[in-house]
């Protein structure tokens, strides 16, 4: 009696660990984009002309087409100035999707309720999140730009 106890408990937890590492698989999947699209707007302190290029084109790629004529006419300092501007908001974006998601995974269980497999639902909320972050940056560009 008691050897089966211990082994259901065993199985509980080993299923409850792979069920959070699902859920962090995600959260890891997004921030290794979070991070390769803040790295492409990093540029050193005292960039070269490549660098500036390079910072263009990324905003660029990012943002739209169609910021592309007026990102080129920008000063350099400007342009340099909306890169940091754009990394410091990412990062503020990030730690409050972050926050978001732990909130949603708090709740997401209750949605096993409705019939609906929370694992799929966190994947839904989560990526509408970075969605969210990802169309903030994009505002913040267009706004500078406007």
């Amino acid at each position: 009696m008691i050897a089966a106890i211990e082994e259901r408990n065993r199985t509980t937890a080993q299923t409850g660990r792979a069920s959070n590492r699902r859920y962090d698989e995600i959260i890891d999947r997004q921030f290794a984009a979070f991070q390769r699209l803040r790295e492409s707007f990093l540029v050193p302190q005292t960039p070269a002309p490549a660098d500036r290029a390079r910072l263009a084109d990324a905003i660029a790629d990012f943002a739209g087409a169609e910021t592309r004529p007026r990102l080129g006419a920008l000063a350099d300092d400007a342009l340099l100035a909306l890169g940091r501007r754009l990394v410091a908001a990412l990062d503020a974006d990030w730690r409050r999707h972050v926050h978001a998601l732990d909130i949603v995974r708090q709740g997401v269980g209750w949605r096993a309720l409705g019939g609906r497999d929370p694992f799929v639902e966190f994947g839904k909320e989560a990526l509408q999140h970075f969605a969210a972050l990802q169309e903030a940056g994009r505002a913040l560009i267009r706004s500078s730009l406007a």
